[in-house]
């Protein structure tokens, strides 16, 4: 088959027909194109500078309640046609899914009018302008710290799909980034990170601001201490508190619910405090996680996903929600032709303190900044992750704390959080440092 490259959306659509006209009762195809470049710097020397371009075809075919799919990537002049008779024949031996299938036409929303400003289009930068954004990143940092790498990206992207049940999309995506690792290497090797990631590159921050945010937080965690162990509150530093978020959003999956493997089945418990709202926000500009319409052609919305306390649905998609008998929450995520479940951005609204007043408030305990490894139960709850961070001795950050870790029980957690008034609003969760008032420390 010729391939117009002028109209990629044209070309999706005779896909699916042509996916049809083999012997499927149904059809979706992606195409998925995008060029990006990347320039890394370690030690002064450039250890990576490549462009990537990508094109891929993914089908989906349906017969009746069996689907099989298959991606590839495509040359314009490829003849496609053996694939698509081996895709509906694979549709035809596989076995029946009773909740597989498209969305009903009548439940598709039209886009409403806003644009969400996700592309930029601005030509995507050279080697030599990423490898002096890296440069400059790196000469920001502390003489006595060294680099470990320091990077920047830049790339455009394109999605189209088609489906037969009418469900169309093209967007149109751009993103840039650059992040930075320094270290400090004293009694024990320390290391931390900055980064920035903007859709519109007038929107990013200067590399110098990137590379000494860097250093701050490495320097700030130099010659860390092992905690005491015992029961103390726990602060969740705001570069790391939508975890606490994400992991309650994880247990309202739609999926997880129908195989019963949340701690939210039968719980009939407050799982947030009742002041606080967790609402959803779709429509946030210039975010990439911001969408329109779900992945399956239902429009987004602004809702709230928690109030009282208390979910106020379950997150799913059309084959989830078909497994629970309910009606798809509008959340599909898409990739290609596959779809999993996801909210498109999130605010926890309630009241609020300052940052300093919280610390204040916690004492004596641990500020966690950061991460090292996880063990979250999905069937109970049970919370234990390694950390890093530091200690809190009468409302003021005193020691870095290294290799700790802290343990409790989401169900728990949770109800007596209280949040700090210093959200980033340009992080897809909206939330604040959050306080957790009693948990379990392993330390020295």
């Amino acid at each position: 088959m010729e391939i117009d490259q002028s109209n990629w959306a044209k070309w999706a659509e005779e896909l699916v027909g042509l996916v049809v006209d083999a012997g499927a009762s149904d059809a979706e195809v992606s195409l998925s194109m995008g060029i990006a470049r990347e320039v890394s710097i370690r030690d002064g020397e450039i250890e990576k500078a490549e462009t990537a371009e990508s094109r891929s075809v993914s089908l989906r075919a349906y017969v009746g309640q069996q689907t099989a799919a298959t991606s590839f990537s495509f040359n314009p002049d490829a003849d496609l046609s053996e694939k698509i008779t081996d895709l509906v024949l694979a549709a035809n031996a596989s076995p029946a899914d009773p909740y597989c299938g498209l969305a009903p036409v009548e439940e598709l929303g039209a886009a409403p009018d806003i644009d969400l400003e996700q592309y930029d289009s601005s030509a995507i930068l050279s080697v030599d302008d990423l490898r002096a954004r890296a440069d400059e990143m790196a000469r920001a940092v502390r003489k006595d710290l060294r680099v470990d790498q320091a990077g920047a990206q830049h790339g455009h992207y394109r999605d189209i799909y088609a489906a037969s049940n009418g469900h169309r999309f093209d967007d149109w995506r751009s993103y840039g980034g650059q992040s930075i690792v320094s270290i400090y290497e004293g009694s024990e090797l320390v290391r931390d990170y900055a980064s920035n990631g903007e859709i519109l590159l007038n929107d990013m921050e200067a590399p110098s601001e990137t590379g000494a945010r860097a250093a701050e937080r490495t320097w700030a965690a130099r010659d860390p201490i092992r905690p005491p162990s015992g029961k103390f509150p726990i602060m969740f530093d705001e570069r790391i508190s939508s975890s606490l978020i994400g992991s309650v959003l994880g247990a309202m999956s739609g999926a997880s619910i129908a195989r019963r493997a949340s701690w939210l089945i039968d719980y009939d418990e407050d799982i947030l405090p009742r002041d606080f709202v967790l609402r959803e926000t779709p429509f946030r500009k210039r975010r990439l996680s911001s969408r329109l319409l779900d992945g399956e052609g239902l429009l987004a919305r602004e809702q709230d996903l928690i109030k009282d306390g208390r979910p106020q649905l379950w997150i799913s998609n059309q084959s989830s929600a078909r497994q629970l008998g309910q009606k798809s929450s509008g959340h599909a995520s898409r990739s290609g032709v596959n779809t999993g479940a996801g909210i498109s951005g999130s605010e926890l609204i309630g009241p609020k303190m300052s940052r300093s007043k919280m610390l204040k408030e916690m004492g004596e305990g641990l500020l966690v900044t950061g991460f090292i490894g996880a063990t979250i139960n999905p069937h109970t709850g049970d919370y234990s992750r390694g950390v890093n961070g530091f200690w809190v001795r009468g409302g003021e950050i005193c020691e870095a704390v290294n290799e700790a870790t802290i343990a409790g029980n989401l169900k728990t957690m949770l109800p007596s959080i209280r949040m700090a008034d210093d959200a980033d609003i340009k992080k897809s969760t909206f939330v604040g440092s959050l306080l957790v008032e009693d948990m379990t420390i392993a330390g020295a």
